[in-house]
């Protein structure tokens, strides 16, 4: 168990940190996202995290975040060119979708968690200004039962 010195060390020492949490239970099956508790700093999971030169604010406590992803991210969007397209079905708060959109590519996407797909649409009407990302209306909510190829139907009828 983390003891309250221990728990005041990590604030001490990382003075742009707020808040610190611990992980309880297991990954919502859902919608990704972990039951948690604070254990020490202020009581709020609303934050900001800054990531291939965007910064996406969410509540941790109501959506998937995984910095480990930045590096695959990054990675795959190093490969793409602004003639690109990207459909991403599971888009999350957008650390793939962003970064390809700032490239110049143009991006489709959504969430099942309803908490991720208010920050995409946050990110569309407000952030993107030239960028040319779009969240799904079409299909507002993906459910596991469709398919790769009606989720493509409802945005390209004719090409799919």
């Amino acid at each position: 168990m983390h003891t309250h010195k221990s728990r005041q060390v990590i604030l001490d020492k990382n003075k742009h940190i707020k808040t610190v949490v611990n992980k309880i239970g297991s990954i919502d099956a859902t919608f990704r996202f972990f039951k948690m508790e604070i254990i020490a700093g202020e009581d709020c999971m609303q934050t900001q995290v800054r990531e291939s030169g965007c910064v996406f604010g969410f509540d941790f406590s109501r959506v998937y975040w995984n910095s480990r992803l930045h590096t695959e991210h990054e990675r795959l969007v190093r490969l793409m060119s602004r003639a690109d397209v990207l459909c991403d079905m599971t888009g999350g708060v957008g650390p793939f979708a962003l970064p390809a959109g700032k490239k110049g590519c143009l991006v489709y996407t959504n969430d099942l968690n309803p908490d991720s797909y208010k920050v995409l649409c946050y990110w569309r009407c407000t952030r993107t200004g030239h960028l040319k990302i779009t969240v799904s209306s079409a299909v507002p909510v993906i459910q596991s039962s469709h398919s790769f190829s009606e989720w493509c139907r409802a945005w390209w009828p004719t090409s799919c």
